[in-house]
């Protein structure tokens, strides 16, 4: 067979002619070195739109992140959509499809797995075989590349190479008669492939591996997916079935091409430089994630949706089969540097890099996700049922009025929107729910300039949700304030009084410890709740004080404290009717009425005379014992009826301090709670599914639930821009 070639696919193929696309450098990984660059200018990778440390460069200076070239050339693996070049191989370009652009040293392709880089090389040989009109063995198992002359028939797979069987060129199908000098493929006039023997004649359109393109009729392999097959030699895309070119893509690819061909996204997109740049600005709202009374921070998740028209960027959809919308990096056209003026978390301007849709008639559409950090005055006067009213300000921060025109995006005339926010993709939040949310144009001269900047100030009210906090922190405050006054309840002969009272207040204490986290630290003001538990200290310190004071009257003597007539008067007679008490019977006294004992003895003398000395010493001394005793039984007595005087006089404490107790509790509840004002003019937060920019007014129910509201806030809108200057 003249000029064969024979190699066994899958490993380097050895030629005198030049490198194929197979041929990968055996050298070691440190070579990756020279073709992996360290990302110091900080550009960000063109697919993944993150800044890597490592990243490849390719010859139109954009980065690609070795996460994203490694999937990136799997899927062109997959799909074997390899580039080939006589000089380099078979290798891959930009992803952005940037012209002259192939890798040229091809151990790049060792980051991907070691599978997968076997895939490539099998890949590459079999190219290269197809490249050159050859063909695969059709034997199971041993996928030699053959190379031979176009009018051989017949073929051999030679050995120790090959398996030695030999195939029909046409057809793949196995020449099991030697003595036969064609094929009867040729005699029937009809070619059946090797794909048909495995598959049959089922399907045969789809199950069909290899097809010649119809550009350069190179054999080209689908792996399955897409019916969308670039080709490796030419790069012309088409249609799998049909066998026709794409041509909506060559035609997106030529339009992206004129239109970045002369392209600046430095210089505003105007045909003169007096021309004014309207830009529509409007918000949607994701999500309140948190607001942060302690720093005064507001964080929301928003889409900051723009629009403008850029002159540049016009072309005619005739001249592009039809093409009306193209998407585009939005890093490589014009942006109004809009930024976040109460910004307060890193870069004031937008960051995050998306797609923007452009129209055949330059409308440019910039949708970019932000989560935003705004600073907020927080105003913790009536927590937890305060009533926080943020902002978001935006501006351009380099373009006066005169060049750039902020407007909103569905008013262009109007300088206040009631609904001012979109709300279609809202999230509701956990703790907090939307009041008002309104949106206000303003001209504002700064000192620094002469020129009249605009900013379009997007305001958010939001009502704290107190149930939490009512459930948490208010009902265990108010159970301690009832276990306080409780405490005039209990005996005092109990001998527990004091030992309630200070576990009463270690509980209060403790549970104020816990309560420090939850309430946000300031010096400006008491929060209403902190004034409350404040309150609770006061009372519980109180109860202390005056139980300390019971309890030394309850277990007073006369010998250590006195009472004034007055005061006895008051406490004894006048106290106890005004707080409807009886004070117990006193019980009756045994009073001994002392006489003189010479007396007695005289008497009993001249009744019954004596008849010695001796017994009338006696009866002296016996007389004194019984007058001793008798004066201390009727003093005891007299002591147990002051004792029992000042426990009575403990016991009204008792039930005056408790009525005061119990009013001054009620009172400082309901002075302290019911003080918020939206307690008493509370508006009911807003239905999401009412604040559209763009509302279904051809929806019944849609028109049902807001219709009359929606209505009435344009009427407002339009009346309010009537009586502004």
């Amino acid at each position: 067979m003249r000029g064969s070639y024979i190699s066994r696919v899958g490993y380097e193929i050895e030629s005198n002619e030049e490198i194929m696309a197979c041929q990968v450098s055996s050298t070691l990984y440190a070579h990756l070195s020279s073709i992996i660059k360290d990302n110091k200018d900080q550009k960000e990778c063109c697919v993944c739109l993150y800044e890597k440390d490592l990243t490849i460069v390719f010859d139109c200076n954009h980065h690609i992140c070795l996460s994203c070239f490694k999937k990136y050339s799997i899927t062109k693996l997959n799909s074997r959509q390899f580039k080939y070049d006589a000089n380099i191989g078979y290798s891959l370009g930009c992803p952005n499809g940037c012209s002259n652009t192939l890798l040229r040293e091809l151990h790049i392709f060792r980051l991907m797995d070691k599978s997968n880089y076997e895939r490539y090389k099998t890949f590459g040989a079999e190219e290269y075989v197809f490249y050159h009109q050859g063909v695969l063995c059709p034997t199971a198992s041993c996928g030699c590349g053959l190379i031979l002359d176009e009018s051989n028939l017949k073929v051999r797979c030679p050995l120790p190479i090959g398996c030695g069987k030999a195939f029909c060129r046409s057809c793949k199908t196995l020449w099991t008669d030697d003595t036969l000098q064609t094929c009867p493929c040729q005699n029937d006039n009809q070619a059946f492939s090797y794909w048909n023997q495995l598959f049959g004649n089922r399907r045969e359109s789809s199950l069909v591996v290899y097809k010649k393109c119809p550009r350069c009729s190179v054999n080209t392999e689908k792996d399955g997916g897409c019916n969308a097959i670039s080709c490796t030699r030419c790069g012309m895309t088409w249609c799998w079935i049909c066998e026709l070119e794409f041509l909506h893509s060559q035609k997106t690819y030529e339009l992206y091409h004129n239109l970045m061909s002369n392209y600046n996204k430095n210089v505003r997109p105007v045909r003169n430089n007096t021309d004014l740049v309207n830009v529509k600005i409007g918000l949607k709202l994701i999500q309140i994630a948190d607001v942060d009374e302690k720093n005064q921070l507001m964080q929301t998740h928003v889409y900051v949706l723009h629009e403008w028209q850029d002159v540049s960027l016009i072309w005619s959809p005739e001249d592009y089969d039809g093409i009306e919308y193209i998407q585009m990096p939005s890093d490589l056209i014009w942006k109004p540097d809009l930024v976040l003026y109460n910004n307060a978390d890193g870069d004031y301007q937008i960051t995050t890099r998306s797609k923007a849709q452009i129209r055949y008639d330059g409308i440019v559409k910039w949708n970019p996700p932000m989560v935003y950090k705004s600073y907020c005055s927080i105003d913790i006067q009536y927590y937890p049922f305060d009533i926080q009213n943020c902002t978001l300000k935006f501006g351009t921060w380099s373009y006066h009025g005169s060049l750039v025109n902020l407007q909103f995006l569905t008013n262009n005339e109007s300088s206040v929107l009631e609904r001012g926010w979109d709300l279609e993709d809202y999230t509701a939040s956990i703790e907090w729910e939307i009041l008002n949310l309104r949106a206000i144009r303003h001209e504002k001269i700064y000192a620094c300039c002469v020129e009249v900047f605009l900013d379009l100030t997007f305001t958010c009210t939001v009502q704290r949700k107190p149930l939490f906090y009512i459930v948490n922190l208010i009902v265990p405050c108010v159970n301690i304030s009832v276990l306080a006054v409780l405490v005039f309840l209990l005996p005092s002969d109990s001998k527990k009084k004091i030992t309630l009272s200070i576990s009463i207040l270690v509980a209060l204490l403790v549970f104020y410890l816990l309560l420090i986290e939850l309430i946000p630290p300031t010096s400006l003001v008491i929060p209403l709740l902190g004034k409350y538990l404040l309150f609770t200290i006061v009372i519980v310190n109180l109860s202390i004080i005056i139980t300390i004071i019971t309890l030394n009257v309850h277990f007073r003597r006369h010998s250590t404290s006195h009472m004034s007539p007055l005061l006895r008067k008051t406490l004894l007679i006048y106290l106890p009717k005004l707080l409807l008490m009886e004070r117990p019977p006193v019980p009756p006294r045994y009073v001994y009425v002392k006489s003189k004992p010479y007396d007695s003895i005289d008497n009993q003398h001249s009744t019954f005379p004596w008849k010695n000395d001796r017994r009338r010493q006696i009866a002296r001394i016996t007389a004194d014992h019984i007058a001793y005793i008798a004066e201390q039984i009727e003093n005891a007595q007299t002591e147990k009826e002051i004792i029992e005087e000042w426990r009575f006089i403990a016991l009204i404490f008792d039930r005056l301090f408790l009525i005061i107790f119990v009013s001054v509790s009620l009172l400082g509840t309901l002075t302290s709670l019911l003080k918020a004002p939206s307690l008493y003019h509370a508006n009911p937060p807003i239905d999401p599914m009412c604040f559209l920019y763009y509302p279904p007014i051809n929806d019944s129910q849609w028109m049902k639930k807001c219709g009359a509201d929606y209505i009435q806030s344009l009427s407002d809108t339009s009346l309010i821009a009537n009586i502004q200057p």
